[in-house]
C-alpha cells in the first residue's frame, strides 16, 4: 500500500488534471494488488477474471459499493459495470462449480 502512495505523490499533479482522479488512483492500487491476489491459495475473483472485471467484483460484493460509484471508481459508465459484474458471476460460478466437480 506504501508504495500504492508513493506511486500516486509522484503523479499527482497529472492525476488531478486526469478526467478521473479515482480512476487512477484505484488503477495503481489495483494492479498492485491484484498479482498478490492470484498467488493467494483457493483462489479468489482476480485467478478466475481479468483484472478489471475482479475489481468491479470486489468494490460490489465485498466493499458494498453501487454500480454508480464503481463506474466512475473504474472510470467506465455503469452499463460497463453491469456487464462486467454479469460476466463476472457467471465466470466465478463456472470456477466454482469446475472445482467441486
Amino acid at each position: 500500500m506504501q508504495n500504492v502512495f508513493g506511486d500516486l505523490a509522484v503523479k499527482w499533479e497529472s492525476t488531478l488534471r486526469s478526467p478521473s482522479p479515482a480512476a487512477l488512483a484505484w488503477d495503481l492500487l489495483s494492479e498492485r494488488t491484484s498479482a498478490r491476489a492470484r498467488t493467494k491459495p483457493g483462489g479468489s475473483a482476480y485467478s478466475v477474471l481479468p483484472r478489471l472485471h475482479a475489481d468491479a467484483v470486489v468494490l460490489r460484493y465485498r466493499l458494498g459499493i453501487g454500480r454508480e460509484e464503481i463506474a466512475e471508481l473504474l472510470g467506465l459508465d455503469a452499463l460497463e459495470v453491469n456487464g462486467m459484474l454479469r460476466f463476472a458471476t457467471r465466470k466465478v460460478s463456472e470456477a466454482w462449480h469446475m472445482r467441486q466437480a
